[in-house]
């Protein structure tokens, strides 16, 4: 009896399914990883969704990093309705021969509405920009790369891959691939109404001096409109953070 049930028992053993190995996911980042490193840091600090991770459904987000105020447009699922969303966000600056860095970041985001989302979708599929190699596959442009100007980054996912492709100032290049960016950057700013959204945001950023990178700033007086001492409220947020030290 002892004999039969061990033997029934490891024949169940030998029959039952076994877990899938889990597949490795591919990635592709470019080989000078400035951009892919700091976008890393972004998305950690704006609070969006790590796409390396995420294996559930495709996923699309393009990266606007301008001197003064930047956004990130998130579109979940590329074949259906899903969430998407625009995220706009500021930096304080601060003058560190004078004073300490608060590293702070302001942001806020707004839902895309379903119509805007599709007019995205659509636009993403017609226009194949998904298929536009990084800048430094591309002659006469990933050799022309800088520091200042405009940077617009593209993060692709899906279950099995994760792409990561970056692009120096479309308007600026004289090749066709950057004229199609260029056209596909546009007609973004104009389904999300860019201006107006800039616009808003920017009343409502809370610090005196803010930028995304690069020499230019804008800077405030010392005073809020809400009456606020703009340094007396640095110097309180650094000591219940305790960055004095």
């Amino acid at each position: 009896m002892k004999v039969r049930l061990i033997f029934v028992i490891a024949l169940l053993l030998l029959n039952t399914p076994k877990p899938a190995m889990a597949q490795s996911k591919s990635i592709e980042i470019p080989k000078k990883d400035f951009w892919y490193k700091l976008t890393k840091d972004r998305s950690d600090r704006l609070q969006l969704p790590n796409l390396i991770n995420r294996r559930d459904t495709s996923y699309w987000r393009m990266w606007y990093r301008g001197q003064i105020i930047s956004y990130v447009i998130d579109i979940e699922n590329l074949n259906e309705a899903r969430a998407a969303f625009a995220t706009f966000y500021t930096e304080e600056y601060v003058d560190e021969a004078k004073e300490k860095p608060t590293n702070r970041v302001f942001f806020y985001r707004i839902p895309l509405t379903d119509s805007i989302s599709k007019c995205i979708r659509d636009l993403i599929q017609k226009t194949e920009i998904n298929k536009i190699p990084s800048e430094e596959h591309i002659k006469g442009w990933g050799d022309v790369n800088g520091l200042d100007g405009v940077i617009y980054c593209f993060e692709y996912s899906t279950p099995e891959q994760y792409h990561f492709k970056e692009y120096w100032t479309p308007s600026h290049i004289r090749v066709q691939e950057a004229k199609i960016m260029t056209a596909f950057i546009e007609e973004i700013d104009r389904l999300i109404d860019y201006k107006t959204l800039e616009a808003n945001f920017r009343r409502q950023v809370p610090f005196q001096t803010f930028n995304t990178g690069g020499p230019m700033t804008i800077t405030r007086g010392e005073i809020s409109p809400s009456g606020v001492n703009y340094k007396r409220e640095r110097e309180n947020y650094r000591r219940k953070n305790r960055l004095n030290n």
